[in-house]
């Protein structure tokens, strides 16, 4: 495995385990992290931190796996699946969503590129946001 393979996996056991503390150690002050329910990419650690933190939050059955890791140049890509109930309160930019109780089942994929010294620089991850909405009632199931 790569160095920059190893960096992914670390990332992947830092959120699978929901440890704010270690995955924010993987990035680099000036971060940016672009995400399908941000309007816009967040800049700093700061804001990365309470981004994950609101859905560390909201799901903390969260079940996180890496199914594939490739890395090239700087960028490490992986596809990933996750599923968690969410029993807190998910808040995001545009606004809160109270607690559903409802189990979300996604997959999606993250591309993370590193600096020279192995942090995190850019942070870009793709998900189905309807898909996300939906199934925790938040948008109504499209007509069959």
């Amino acid at each position: 495995m790569s160095q920059l393979q190893d960096t992914a996996k670390r990332w992947v056991d830092f959120f699978a385990k929901k440890d704010l503390h270690g995955i924010m150690t993987m990035y680099a002050e000036n971060c940016v992290n672009a995400q399908p329910h941000l309007p816009k990419p967040i800049t700093g650690k700061k804001a990365t931190e309470e981004d994950l933190g609101s859905f560390f939050s909201a799901f903390p059955d969260a079940q996180f796996t890496a199914k594939q890791i490739v890395a090239s140049g700087d960028t490490a890509a992986m596809e990933w699946a996750f599923s968690g109930t969410q029993t807190g309160a998910l808040v995001g930019p545009g606004g809160t969503i109270p607690p559903s109780g409802k189990r979300v089942s996604l997959t999606g994929a993250e591309f993370l590129r590193v600096d020279s010294q192995g942090l995190i620089v850019d942070d870009r991850g793709y998900f189905d946001l309807m898909s996300f909405m939906t199934q925790l009632g938040v948008v109504p199931q499209p007509a069959q």
